[in-house]
Order: C-alpha cells, then sequence, then structure tokens
C-alpha cells in the first residue's frame, strides 16, 4: 500500500488459505501462516525510487486474522546478487491513526509473530524500520487507539515475540503513541530497539513510545500451555523476560536514542513460570535508553533508572 489519504475501514483480511467459499486445494494441513497482510512501501523489488508521500493513513475496525505480521511498515537492503528485493520506506512526513485494530483471541490458537512491525531489532537486516533510505531528517507518528488486543504472539518459541516493535536506522524521529488501549500478549508486548546498523544515511534518529491510559501485559500462562503441549521441544524459561523492552540491542553497535514515557498507563507481567528467572515489567539497556513514569503503575519493577517526574516530552 501506498499513497496519501488512504483509509482502511470495516472489513476482515483472512490469512488462511483453508478459508473462504473455494479453499485452496493445495493448501497443507498445517496452514495459516500468511506473512504479511497490510504493508506499507513506498516500493518493492532491487531500486529505491523517490522519497514518496504516505501520510494520512487510517485504519478503522480492520480486524486481521491468521497472518505472521498484521501490519508491517519496514525498509530493507536489496542484494541484487543473491537476487533478494527489498522493501522501500523512505517516506515523507507522516501522521497515522491506527483505530480498532483486531486480530483473534486466544481461544483461536493461532501464533502471530508481531501485531505491529515498524522495524525489529532482533532481524536488523530484514527490518530496519520506516524511513530506512530517506536522506534527510523525518518525522513519523503513529497512534495506534482504542484497540483490544490479547492473542498468542511468539513464533517459533517466542524469539520473534511482541506485539509492536519499533526502531530507526535513518534519520527519522519515529513516535508511536498507545492511547486507550490493552494490549496483552505471551512474552514480550513492546520492544524499541536502540542499538542498530551502522552505515552511511543511518546517523542520527530517535525512537519515541509514548502510552497513555492504557495497559501493557505480558501474561506468561501461555508459555506453560507450551511446555506442557511440547515438554522436550520447548525450552523451560521464555526468551523474553519483561513486558516492554527499551533500548533492547540487535546484533550491530551504533547507539540511537531509545525512550518510553508513560501516562496513566498499566504495565504488568503475569503467570511468570517461578524455576524461571526474575521478570521485569520493564528492562531499560543502554546508556542512550530512557524511561518516565507518570502516574503509571509497573509490577514487577523497572530493570534500569527511571527518570524523575515531571519528564514528559511535550509535543
Amino acid at each position: 500500500m501506498r499513497g496519501a489519504r488512504v483509509e482502511l475501514a470495516g472489513f476482515t483480511f483472512e490469512g488462511d488459505c483453508r478459508a473462504g467459499p473455494s479453499p485452496d486445494p493445495a493448501c497443507p494441513p498445517d496452514s495459516g501462516d500468511t506473512l504479511l497482510a497490510v504493508v506499507v512501501a513506498c516500493g518493492y523489488g532491487f531500486e529505491r525510487g523517490p522519497d514518496c508521500d504516505v501520510d494520512g493513513l487510517a485504519l478503522r475496525d480492520v480486524r486481521v486474522l491468521h497472518v505472521k505480521t498484521p501490519f508491517v511498515a519496514t525498509g530493507s537492503d536489496p542484494d541484487r546478487a543473491a537476487g533478494r528485493k527489498a522493501l522501500f520506506s523512505n517516506f515523507q512526513d507522516f501522521r497515522w491513526t491506527i483505530r480498532r485494530f483486531q486480530v483473534s483471541d486466544r481461544s483461536d490458537g493461532y501464533r502471530y509473530a508481531r501485531i505491529f512491525e515498524l522495524g525489529n531489532a532482533t532481524t536488523p537486516g530484514a527490518s530496519q524500520g520506516p524511513g530506512a533510505g530517506v536522506a534527510e531528517p523525518r518525522r513519523y507518528t503513529v497512534d495506534i487507539e482504542d484497540t483490544r488486543i490479547d492473542t498468542h504472539v511468539g513464533m517459533h518459541g517466542g524469539q520473534l515475540a511482541g506485539v509492536l516493535t519499533m526502531t530507526v536506522n535513518a534519520p527519522v524521529s519515529l513516535t508511536v503513541n498507545v492511547r486507550g488501549s490493552s494490549l496483552r500478549g505471551t512474552e514480550r508486548i513492546v520492544g524499541v530497539a536502540g542499538q542498530v546498523l551502522e552505515g552511511p544515511g543511518r546517523a542520527g534518529g530517535e525512537a519515541l513510545f509514548r502510552c497513555e491510559d492504557s495497559e501493557l501485559v505480558a501474561d506468561q500462562r501461555d508459555w506453560a500451555g507450551k511446555l506442557r503441549e511440547s515438554p522436550a521441544g520447548a525450552p523451560p524459561c521464555p526468551p523474553f523476560q519483561a513486558a516492554v523492552y527499551v533500548g533492547e540491542a540487535s546484533k550491530a553497535s551504533a547507539a540511537r536514542s531509545a525512550r518510553a514515557e508513560l501516562l496513566r498507563c498499566d504495565v504488568r507481567v503475569e503467570g511468570w513460570l517461578a524455576l524461571c528467572p526474575e521478570p521485569a515489567s520493564i528492562e531499560v539497556t543502554g546508556a542512550n535508553a530512557s524511561v518516565c513514569l507518570e502516574e503509571s503503575r509497573v509490577d514487577p519493577a523497572v530493570r534500569g533508572p527511571v527518570e524523575p517526574v515531571p519528564c514528559l516530552t511535550r509535543r
């Protein structure tokens, strides 16, 4: 999807090839793993085009089922020798609104890798965040409002888990606001990367996550269920030990600003396994990572420094 002032409203996207009035006869029995549903990009291929205008995107009352990552806006690098095309996200300034976005609930049993992917520290080469490739500063804002998500998150044992992952590899100011919402998942709910790729055009940039009048809950009881289903195949403890990670590191070393601000926002870890390391509500990693809490509750405590109030960025 590309272009300004696009509105998607009032529909369901079913990603399982077994669904619908005419199921694909070649659909394997264990299908249900369509990769992507809503993708915002300037293009896909070997050559990056000019910066594109995607301002004003609005998603309202959209439901995405059985798709590994329902919403993606990120960039990657092409490799012509290897025949690998790239997703280009060299956007002009934008503001997007995502309201009442839905996926399947826990009773469905489907496992998502991520729900909203705006870059991912786990796979920095393939998911560099919006703005990768821009030549001058850009300001990006994503508003997620009135959204209730309570689902299984964590493909392949959980190492790609996250209801929301975000990072920047460009001179971009990326702000994600979560308001009036409840995001619940298995292990990591939000990941804000601070250690990202080095190289020309990647200098500067900052990632700011703001949570207002919302809750972020990591529920480990789902992991206990995975252990019961496959006691020999699943590790005894989940790979993530906090609901929110700020400044989480990829394999690269270039530091960027990663910040989380919580205003009347609850962050909790529930159902933690007693044999596993003690969790944190929020983990702060690196000198360029910071966390601000105002009128917010966290349980367990934050692992890392918390700024004294008042500390909110006034924008």
